[in-house]
């Protein structure tokens, strides 16, 4: 996930650096699944929920999994801009179309970040 969201941001513009050379922006992200962490959790952390349903799903062969990308300006522990997106693991998958479909997802999420 990470040279994913690397790469992104570059092509928009931005510069991956250490804290050390203090950043105009930090970006977190995290993933769950819905095993790990529920609906009503993410709510409580994050304030958002994106609420994709289970009802009727193959839990045999999906699970939900959420995908959560925040920027934050340093020194503040508001975040200034977030997304979240949920969707379901096929677990029948290669690994590598797991991570074409995630990289996939990433960009979309990522769209409407404004290049500089």
């Amino acid at each position: 996930m990470r040279f994913a969201i690397t790469q992104i941001m570059e092509s928009k513009g931005y510069r991956l650096v250490s804290i050390d050379e203090s950043p105009d922006l930090l970006l977190g992200f995290g993933l769950a699944l819905e095993s790990d962490m529920s609906d009503a959790e993410i709510l409580k952390q994050a304030g958002l929920v994106a609420g994709l349903s289970t009802a009727g799903s193959d839990t045999e062969q999906y699970e939900k999994g959420s995908v959560l990308v925040m920027l934050f300006k340093p020194k503040q522990l508001q975040a200034v801009w977030r997304v979240l997106a949920q969707g379901f693991t096929d677990f029948k998958q290669s690994g590598e179309q797991r991570q074409q479909r995630f990289d996939e997802l990433i960009s979309l999420m990522l769209g409407s970040i404004p290049s500089v």
